[in-house]
């Protein structure tokens, strides 16, 4: 099975041209950066094409615009983005597993959706790039898509950036209203959980912990999805870290759900925690 990182989308898979043949190694293996920068013009080309919204690829609407008919069609487009991951119609997406990436790839289909139909075909134009983080439901999100296409002057009109941006402050800002207070180290060194040690930015966070010898105690907490311990060796190595510093000691792989109190962990442990460093793919 596939970890959640390496999903590839069919609007983001490049064809190598016979012409530019990918390099390779004397054992026939294909040499990663030199691939990377020979077709560094083709990828970056791909991901500017996948955020605009010019020539979206024709996608079968819904059988109508309607409240429960678009609902059922977010979710199916959904869980084809991500099948191997539940989403609930009321659910906040991007706490359910939803990244940038995905919802990019999701706000590409319902342009496309929407261009299939000359009735709506104005209506993509007022799609934007925030479109799903300011809906961030399926819920909210097939609420807003039928009033934009029931009377699109409205909403463009009653849209506001700035007023999104406040929103979306407030809501992540609740219990940020006061400075938080570390308390410095304890006695025998910080004790630390981080979430999402197998992406990108999570490993390197990861890195930088297991080297600093004022961390005493490291919980790596992610969702269950197979060997944890092999998941990380296989981003390190794929970051060229040293995977030997996954054998620490102060090293402890949890399982756990950030969207549960106490992020579905024992009490003894989540108690025990100093600081948690809370992060996801962007």
């Amino acid at each position: 099975m596939a970890p959640g990182f390496s999903k590839v989308f069919k609007e983001l898979i490049l064809i190598a041209d016979p012409k530019k043949p990918l390099p390779r190694a004397g054992k026939g293996t294909v040499m990663r950066k030199a691939a990377l920068a020979l077709y560094h013009e083709e990828i970056e080309a791909l991901y500017a094409n996948i955020e605009s919204t010019a020539g979206a690829e024709a996608v079968p609407p819904p059988a109508a615009w309607n409240k429960e008919e678009t609902d059922k069609w977010l979710l199916e487009q959904i869980q084809d983005i991500l099948p191997k991951v539940p989403f609930t119609v009321s659910g906040d997406l991007f706490e359910q597993g939803m990244d940038s990436l995905s919802a990019t790839i999701l706000r590409r289909r319902i342009v496309g959706a929407l261009q299939a139909d000359k009735e709506t075909h104005k209506t993509s134009e007022l799609i934007s790039q925030n479109t799903i983080y300011n809906n961030p439901s399926i819920d909210i999100l097939s609420t807003f898509l039928v009033a934009l296409i029931t009377d699109p002057d409205s909403i463009k009109a009653a849209s506001s950036k700035t007023d999104a941006i406040e929103e979306m402050i407030a809501r992540y800002n609740i219990g940020l209203e006061h400075p938080v207070h570390l308390g410095g180290h304890a006695a025998n060194g910080r004790q630390v959980l981080i979430t999402g040690t197998t992406g990108n930015l999570g490993s390197q966070i990861l890195e930088t912990l297991l080297r600093d010898s004022s961390v005493r105690k490291i919980y790596a907490l992610n969702r269950a999805s197979g060997d944890p311990r092999k998941k990380h060796t296989d981003r390190f190595a794929d970051k060229g870290f040293g995977s030997a510093l996954l054998s620490s000691e102060k090293l402890v792989f949890l399982e756990g759900d950030a969207t549960q109190k106490g992020l579905g962990l024992p009490k003894e442990i989540y108690d025990e925690v100093l600081f948690i460093v809370y992060q996801q793919s962007s």
